[in-house]
C-alpha cells in the first residue's frame, strides 16, 4: 500500500511532464502554420504562454524571433535571438538559422542607423491601376483634391465607364542633425519637398481624360513627443482633355499636439484657383478658405481611430458659385500585420449655396454628400504595394442640375522606396 502511494504522486508527475511536452510542440507547430500564412502576430501570441511555463525553450524563442522579424520588430527579434545563442547544445540546422537571422537583422540595423543619421533622405513612388466608376454626370466642377497633407488623393472625371490610372512622386527630405535650443527646450527642425503627377484614361466612350502635376514644399517645425508645426505650400495644375483647366496655389498649415497615444491637430486652408477658360475664369475664380480640427487616437498595436471637422468659405467671382460647407469625417484604421492593413472612412458635407439673380437651378440651394470608403492595401517585401478600394458617394439637394449615388471600384499595385 505504501508502494502504491508512492508511485501514484510520480505518474502523475510524469503524466504532467507529457502532457506538457506535448503541449509547446503543438504550439510551434501552430504557430509554425501560422507564419507561413503570414499571420505573424498571431503566431507570436501562441508562442508566448510556452514561455511562461518554461523560459529555456530555445526552438519557442527561435520561432519567437523569425516572427518578430517579420514584423520588422528588429530590437525584439533580437531578444530572443540573444537567447537561442546561448544555447551551447543548439544543432546545426537551428544554429545556421540563427546566425542567418542574426546576419540580416544586422544589416537591417546598421541600413536603420544610417538612415537616422543622414540629413538627407530620398523617395519615390509611383503605380498603375484600373478602376470602373457606375455613374454619369457633370465634372469635373473642383477636381477634388486632398493637397493638406504630403499624400495627394485625386478624385477625377466622374463618368461611367472604365479607366486606367498611373502615379508618379519623388521626394527630398532635410532633417537638420541637432535640433536648435530656444528657451531651454529643443526644437526641431525638417524641410519636406515632393513633386507629383497623376494620369487618368477613359474608354472609348468618354470624351476627356484628366492628368495634374503637383509640387509640395514646406517646413516643419517640432518638439519631439510634443508637438509639431508643418507648413506646407502646394502648386497644382489640371489638364482636362487636351488642355490646361485650372492652376492653383494652396497653403494648408497643420498644428498638432502630440501624447503617448493621442494626437490632436488644428489644420487651415487657403486656396487661390486660376481658371483658364474664360468660362470658367467668370464662375470660379476666387478664393477658398478653410479651417477644421483633427483628433486621433492609438487603441492598440493594430487599432487607430481618426475623427474631423472642417468649415469651408468657397468665395468665386460668381456668386453662383460660393459656398460654405461643413464636413465632419470618422475613420478606423486596423492593421493585420507588417503585410496587411486596412481602413474604413465615413463622412458627411453639407453645402449652403448663396442666392443670385440667376435661373432656378443657380439660385440658393442646400446640398448635402456623404462618402463612404474602404481599402484593403498589403505591402510585399517593403517596396511592392498593392491597394484595393471601394467607394460609395450619394449627393442629394434641394435645388440642382443633378444628384447622383455612385460606386466606384479601384485596384492598383505600384512600389515605394
Amino acid at each position: 500500500m505504501n508502494f502504491i502511494r508512492c508511485l501514484l504522486p510520480l505518474l502523475l508527475l510524469w503524466a504532467n511532464v507529457i502532457c506538457a511536452q506535448t503541449a509547446w510542440v503543438e504550439a510551434v507547430n501552430n504557430a509554425i502554420a501560422l507564419r507561413k500564412q503570414g499571420e505573424y502576430s498571431a503566431a507570436i501570441a501562441q508562442l508566448k504562454p510556452v514561455l511562461v511555463l518554461n523560459a529555456q525553450r530555445t526552438a519557442v524563442h527561435l520561432e519567437l524571433a523569425v516572427n518578430y522579424f517579420k514584423l520588422q520588430q528588429y530590437s525584439e527579434a533580437q531578444l530572443h535571438l540573444d537567447q537561442v545563442r546561448l544555447d551551447k547544445s543548439l544543432n546545426q540546422r537551428s544554429r545556421q538559422i540563427a546566425e542567418a537571422l542574426q546576419a540580416v537583422i544586422d544589416k537591417q540595423q546598421a541600413r536603420l542607423v544610417k538612415r537616422h543619421q543622414s540629413a538627407h533622405k530620398f523617395s519615390a513612388n509611383g503605380s498603375v491601376g484600373l478602376g470602373y466608376d457606375d455613374n454619369a454626370n457633370i465634372g469635373p466642377d473642383d477636381a477634388e483634391l486632398d493637397i493638406g497633407g504630403r499624400f495627394l488623393v485625386p478624385e477625377a472625371v466622374k463618368t461611367s465607364d472604365s479607366y486606367k490610372l498611373m502615379t508618379l512622386s519623388a521626394g527630398y527630405s532635410y532633417r537638420r542633425p541637432k535640433p536648435w535650443i530656444i528657451q531651454d527646450k529643443a526644437i526641431g527642425f525638417s524641410w519636406h519637398n515632393r513633386i507629383s503627377s497623376y494620369a487618368k484614361q477613359y474608354d472609348d466612350l468618354s470624351r476627356y481624360d484628366l492628368s495634374y502635376w503637383a509640387l509640395n514644399s514646406g517646413p516643419q517645425l517640432f518638439q519631439p513627443g510634443r508637438w509639431q508645426l508643418y507648413l506646407p505650400l502646394q502648386f497644382v495644375s489640371i489638364q482636362y482633355g487636351d488642355k490646361s483647366l485650372v492652376d492653383y496655389w494652396e497653403f494648408n498649415p497643420v498644428y498638432s499636439v502630440l501624447f503617448s497615444a493621442h494626437t490632436f491637430s488644428v489644420r487651415g486652408g487657403l486656396t487661390d484657383k486660376q481658371y483658364v477658360q474664360p468660362i470658367d475664369q467668370l464662375t470660379k475664380d476666387g478664393l477658398r478658405y478653410r479651417l477644421g480640427l483633427e483628433y486621433r487616437v492609438k487603441l492598440n498595436n493594430s487599432n487607430a481611430l481618426r475623427t474631423g471637422v472642417d468649415f469651408t468659405d468657397n468665395r468665386a467671382q460668381a456668386l453662383s458659385r460660393s459656398y460654405q460647407s461643413l464636413r465632419g469625417s470618422l475613420q478606423f484604421e486596423h492593421s493585420f500585420n507588417a503585410m496587411f492593413s486596412a481602413y474604413t472612412a465615413l463622412s458627411y458635407e453639407d453645402f449652403s449655396y448663396k442666392a443670385v439673380n440667376a435661373p432656378l437651378y443657380d439660385e440658393a440651394r442646400q446640398e448635402s454628400l456623404m462618402k463612404m470608403t474602404v481599402g484593403l492595401s498589403a505591402t510585399i517585401r517593403q517596396h511592392f504595394v498593392t491597394n484595393l478600394l471601394w467607394r460609395y458617394d450619394d449627393k442629394s439637394a434641394n435645388q440642382a442640375l443633378y444628384e447622383y449615388d455612385r460606386q466606384r471600384l479601384e485596384m492598383n499595385i505600384g512600389f515605394k522606396y
